[in-house]
């Protein structure tokens, strides 16, 4: 995989931005990666597309490819995650982008707003304004974006709780509802209530990927080109593609099955956790549980049921005020949700923890 070294010296010009913003913007290198990238597609036009990773991520599973998530939708020219934490609109430090006339104008207008000292809220803001440009009626408060002391509240106390209940309508406005990635049911649910996806989500030109393990549709498998990683992915037990980063389930792999996989690890998740993976588990029976290993079993097992039951309650959601999301992905999607019907044409939603809470519990 090519890497590309940015050097430069930037004119007055240049180095405007929007009047937007009425914080000083620091000189920071951050905000730097807007501009390198629409100079690198200026520079090679024929490029299909490229690659962002903060200085403090690390190649982790170096079998999958990127194209693996720009072929998931074709149509998307921006791919990215939110938090494994705190559930925001997209996180900056790993990025998917296509090289396409949208990207160019949406870098752009990244560079232009860019804001105080990190590049996060003039992100969120540029993509809103990508997509006010086709949506006439998408509207935000006068002032969210003005001041990047409020960008978390702005993302999740609005613009995420906007685009959990508005996306269905977004596409349908832009005759983009022929995706696999809808969102719809239980994955709806659940992002309406707690800001995090248990699926990818395709909005007009942004994909936005969970940050657990997903499943292909069926007979989707033929959108992979990549034969050696579509082997992979069959080879795998539980046929899951890993995370593109912020794999919020990394801590509990060894004891749910599934492999400690994402394409890139952040370390501003836990530095330790790029250090080494645990792969998945081979079957429940095989498992030596140290007294460590029992202390991080009891503590998923606990936080799964915990957040399971508040999920439900709605108490992952402020609903008095501008709604915000108080709990963190990595909780909420320890459970696994799923519609059962409760007559009448109404659902009630079903939750179960990892089957070793179930299979272990007595051993705890």
């Amino acid at each position: 995989m090519p890497c590309v070294l940015a050097l430069g010296r930037l004119n007055e010009s240049t180095l405007r931005r929007d009047e937007s913003c009425t914080e000083a913007t620091l000189k920071v290198h951050v905000g730097y990666k807007a501009l390198v990238l629409l100079a690198l597609f200026q520079r090679y036009p024929k490029l299909s597309g490229a690659m962002y990773m903060d200085a403090d991520a690390v190649i982790d599973a170096a079998w999958l490819r990127p194209q693996v998530y720009f072929e998931l939708e074709p149509r998307a020219d921006l791919i990215g995650t939110s938090n494994f934490n705190a559930p925001v609109l997209m996180n900056g430090g790993v990025l998917l982008l296509r090289n396409s006339p949208w990207t160019a104008r949406f870098l752009s207008q990244w560079w232009q707003r860019r804001c105080a000292g990190k590049d996060q809220l003039a992100l969120w803001h540029s993509i809103f304004a990508a997509w006010a440009e086709d949506i006439p009626w998408l509207r935000w408060p006068k002032g969210m974006w003005s001041k990047y002391k409020y960008a978390l509240d702005a993302a999740r106390r609005l613009a995420l709780p906007y685009v959990a209940s508005s996306h269905n309508a977004m596409r349908r406005a832009l005759l983009l509802d022929n995706t696999e990635w809808k969102c719809n049911g239980t994955c709806n649910w659940l992002f309406e209530r707690t800001g995090c996806l248990s699926q990818p989500l395709f909005l007009p030109h942004v994909l936005l990927l969970p940050v657990v393990p997903f499943r292909l549709p069926k007979g989707a498998s033929h959108t992979i080109s990549d034969g050696e990683v579509l082997s992979r992915l069959r080879a795998r037990s539980s046929s899951l593609v890993p995370p593109l980063q912020h794999y919020s389930g990394h801590l509990y792999a060894r004891f749910t099955g599934l492999a400690a996989e994402q394409l890139v690890c952040h370390v501003n998740e836990r530095p330790s956790s790029c250090l080494h993976q645990q792969q998945g588990t081979q079957g429940l029976q095989h498992i030596n549980l140290t007294k460590r290993d029992k202390r991080h079993l009891r503590e998923m097992c606990d936080l799964c049921r915990t957040f399971a039951r508040s999920i439900v309650d709605g108490r992952c959601s402020n609903r008095t005020h501008n709604k915000f999301y108080r709990c963190v992905c990595s909780n909420v999607l320890l459970p696994k949700f799923e519609n059962v019907a409760s007559g009448e044409g109404s659902f009630r939603h079903r939750w179960r923890c990892p089957d070793i809470c179930l299979h272990l519990g007595s051993k705890l």
